[in-house]
């Protein structure tokens, strides 16, 4: 392949494993011309997800000769990508679309590992806006999707030029948009399963686990959201915030846990306050005390409304054994959303593609691998928990302004898929598998000092 040629490949390789769709149809192609070998095209199928699939063709591409560049565009403007090769080289491109001629449709056995553009997924949504009063705000309609995502366009992959098309199987397999998943919360549609203990994982030992013997209210969950700020602090975005606490309520209540009225715009002497009483309270008859505070953060600390900043550390420690006696010996767990304001601020064009790889969550399970290519520089952002039995969470990652942040969304549904298989632990890292744009970091960091797994739920 000419230096040109790879030069191009090199320069659009992030663009191109976001938006590249239908990589087994690519792949078909390019072995059908000889650019790809039957080992080839089988080590980029084996892969276990679409993105890492476009990495590794996007890796074979450049050391196949110097027609693999002129292929590889073919390939995509036969299988309706063609404004993805227009941006690798638009003369070649058009070239080869005005001597593009009819080819009879072609069908495709193996389906197993197709990967369907987010715009088809999104037709087969047929949900409206339920009618929980607390899920209401900030409700998505029926526009098409991501329009005003943090101000990112909408990917939308062109219709095919050429004359070949591909015979789909509809299936209820098929992954699911952002916007369904959203939309079927709103519904009470939401994928847990009621509590059930034959559906729960039994776990005979129980010293290896925190027990949940109270079925019916089995901790209680504070909520403390901060979407107004003085000191000149950008606010959070308001239909983001409510998508949020919307989520995690309705997840918890669903889950059977208490969840306290959501405390709001709290400054800093009222959060303490909060916290502290809560910390007081007769939790005798709770199994575990978990505290979500949305908010903006910088490094290791959380502001609240009046632009204060409070330690991570310092919220944590109000909930040890000397100052919540009636939660000694029982999970303790800290949810943080809070990206730091530059986080919030710089992802505009990056946003988007984002949204590309988490489309694919309603089609993940405990199955898939965690993804080792991805490295977190802030994993030093959080300490260590000096009292036993606490879990501290914190959200790094930003936000779409439709659907809420990115790290909430991802682990309401990890949540809502793992509750009877993973304890907590695991379920953060399916979270942190989430292949994102922002490679430097995960969607989470979190530090634990529990002494045993913690279930939402298990069979005793």
């Amino acid at each position: 392949m000419d230096e040109k040629d790879k030069h191009m490949l090199r320069q659009n390789r992030t663009f191109l494993v976001n938006n590249v769709h239908d990589t087994h149809l690519i792949c078909e192609d390019l072995f059908s011309c000889d650019v790809l070998t039957e080992s080839m095209r089988s080590e980029i199928m084996a892969e276990s997800t679409l993105i890492k699939q476009n990495r590794k063709l996007l890796d074979i591409l450049p050391k196949r000769g110097r027609q693999a560049f002129k292929s590889f565009l073919e390939a995509l403007v036969n299988n309706g990508q063609t404004h993805l090769a227009e941006k690798l080289d638009p003369s070649l491109v058009a070239t080869l679309v005005s001597n593009d001629k009819p080819n009879p449709p072609r069908v495709i056995q193996q389906e197993s590992t197709k990967q369907p553009p987010a715009d088809e997924a999104n037709k087969s949504s047929t949900s409206t806006v339920g009618e929980n009063p607390s899920l209401t705000s900030g409700a998505i309609g029926k526009e098409a999707p991501f329009q005003d995502v943090h101000g990112a366009k909408t990917l939308q992959p062109e219709d095919a030029r050429g004359q070949k098309e591909v015979s789909r199987q509809e299936s209820s397999s098929q992954p699911a948009s952002i916007q369904s998943l959203v939309e079927a919360m709103e519904n009470k549609d939401f994928s847990i399963t009621p509590l059930n203990d034959s559906k729960a994982r039994s776990l005979p030992q129980s010293q290896k686990h925190y027990p949940m013997p109270h079925r019916t209210q089995q901790g209680r969950v504070l909520i403390i959201s901060n979407t107004h700020f003085e000191n000149k602090l950008q606010d959070r975005h308001f239909q983001a915030n409510n998508m949020d606490s919307a989520r995690l309520i309705y997840m918890f209540e669903a889950l059977q846990f208490k969840v306290l009225s959501n405390r709001t715009n709290l400054d800093l002497k009222a959060t303490t306050e909060t916290l502290e009483k809560e910390a007081k309270q007769n939790h005798s008859q709770f199994d575990c005390f978990i505290l979500a505070i949305l908010s903006h953060g910088k490094g290791s600390s959380i502001y609240t409304a009046d632009g204060q900043l409070i330690s991570i550390q310092t919220i944590v420690e109000i909930f040890n054994d000397t100052n919540a006696p009636s939660l000694k010996g029982k999970p303790k767990i800290f949810i943080f959303q809070a990206a730091e304001l530059s986080a919030d601020m710089n992802r505009h064009d990056s946003v988007a593609s984002d949204l590309v790889e988490l489309n694919r969550l309603a089609d993940l399970t405990l199955a898939d691998p965690v993804n080792e290519n991805v490295t977190d520089t802030k994993k030093d952002v959080l300490d260590q928990p000096r009292s036993p039995d606490m879990f501290v969470v914190l959200g790094t990652a930003g936000y779409s302004t439709s659907h809420g942040s990115y790290f909430i969304q991802v682990l309401a549904h990890y949540i809502s898929k793992l509750v009877y298989e993973c304890h907590l632990e695991d379920i953060i890292k399916k979270v942190n598998s989430i292949d994102v744009q922002d490679k430097e970091n995960e969607l989470c960091v979190y530090k634990s000092s529990l002494t045993k797994d913690f279930y939402f739920y298990t069979s005793e």
